[in-house]
């Protein structure tokens, strides 16, 4: 089969991995070809093109602010982007993909982002899929990233649902995802499945967690709750920090270690000073970020409380794959914390403005290793059976 895959998040460096260049790996590995028509989102800029595994993977890269005018406000280049980042990469890639057809479009969330190529290339293509993570523009009003203008709103509205038009099949990480989609855009005629997050099978072992606790220099008593990712708006960082903060004062063995970049990095800096159970490790590689997940005891996902869309955390994947139990602390309107202690039995979830139960939950975990490698174990297994990256593969390029 002959994939195209449209995507704003694709490393082109192998050792950090992610989802769409495992997606594509996998893809690959079972002998199909694939073209990855990468909007990078952060990016100035030129076009470049990448070619992997004798030709069967090519990547056409095209900066995102191509086009954009740079003097204007920060709100208006970011609607620019959102609307005509792709028809400013039309053009490339039209050059690089565009003859012959393809047997499967796959795009991603927000689905606007690529309106113009999908446009494009879904008459080359036999079939498309999308899987959806995020909810245009609903889930950008919720963290700040458009304002809550109802002129703005309806009309980015409009133009999301015309870009889903696209798609015949949308896969949905969960349940409560499905039922959010079709409150949204109600009689929407699709094709719905749930679609789970996936991540490259364990080839091989973590490194040794003495070792790991050596290179982080951790105490052999300390009990690691590890938290990576984007220190950004929307990961509720100022709860996680509190959180850190009054742990550590009813259990001295409790270590909170940060690691990942981000606006609010300052925040966290600020409050290893004055708290040693918290610490920031730095921007790490993905060799030593699963050496960090070696060294830890829990893995915690914190997101907003109050947002009406339904995230399901893709640092989740990692932490199963290094079978660490999970502390999380989400919405009150999905289904993340149920999925994860009563379906999986993974950790111990709530949401996270019981802040009460939070806490309750992390010293349960501190104070059971049993509970915690029981935890871990779980989440393993249901990875290993249900999030390869190969087997979601096989289901999204099902006929």
């Amino acid at each position: 089969m002959r994939i195209l895959m449209l995507t704003s998040t694709f490393s082109l460096n192998d050792a950090h991995g992610g989802l769409c260049p495992d997606l594509a790996e996998a893809i690959v590995e079972k002998g199909h070809t694939v073209d990855v028509l990468f909007l990078d989102w952060n990016a100035e800029g030129t076009v470049r093109l990448h070619r992997r595994h004798e030709d069967r993977m090519r990547i056409l890269v095209c900066p995102a602010f191509r086009g954009v005018p740079s003097f204007l406000p920060t709100m208006a280049r970011r609607i620019l982007k959102w609307g005509f980042a792709s028809l400013f990469a039309l053009r490339p890639a039209r050059a690089a993909f565009g003859e012959g057809s393809y047997d499967l479009m796959i795009g991603f969330s927000p689905a606007v982002i690529y309106f113009w190529l999908a446009r494009f290339f879904r008459k080359r293509s036999r079939r498309a899929f999308l899987a959806l993570w995020d909810f245009f523009p609903f889930s950008h009003e919720d963290n700040n990233l458009l304002p809550r203008f109802w002129p703005l709103h309806r009309a980015l509205t409009w133009m999301e649902r015309r870009a889903l038009a696209f798609y015949e099949r949308i896969g949905f990480l969960s349940p409560a995802n499905v039922r959010y989609f079709e409150e949204k855009y109600p009689g929407f005629r699709i094709k719905q499945e749930i679609l789970p997050l996936w991540g490259a099978p364990v080839s091989a072992p973590l490194p040794s967690r003495d070792a790991s606790r050596a290179v982080f220099d951790i105490g052999e008593k300390q009990v690691v709750c590890v938290f990576g990712g984007q220190l950004i708006p929307g990961r509720s960082i100022d709860r996680l920090l509190a959180l850190a903060e009054k742990a550590y004062a009813q259990n001295g063995a409790l270590l909170f270690l940060f690691a990942g970049s981000g606006p609010l990095l300052g925040d966290v800096l600020d409050k290893s000073k004055a708290c040693k159970g918290i610490r920031y490790v730095g921007k790490l590689d993905r060799s030593a970020y699963m050496g960090l997940l070696a060294a830890a005891d829990i893995g915690v996902v914190f997101t907003q409380p109050d947002v009406s869309v339904c995230p399901f955390p893709s640092k989740t994947i990692d932490y199963f794959r290094a079978r660490l139990p999970i502390l999380g602390a989400v919405d009150r309107h999905g289904d993340y914390a149920s999925i994860i202690e009563h379906t999986i039995k993974a950790g111990l979830a709530c949401a996270a403005d019981d802040e009460d139960r939070v806490l309750g939950n992390l010293l349960r975990l501190a104070g059971d290793a049993a509970l915690r490698r029981t935890c871990g174990e779980n989440g393993f297994a249901y990875f290993s059976e249900n999030m390869t990256a190969g087997k979601v593969a096989d289901q999204i390029l099902r006929a």
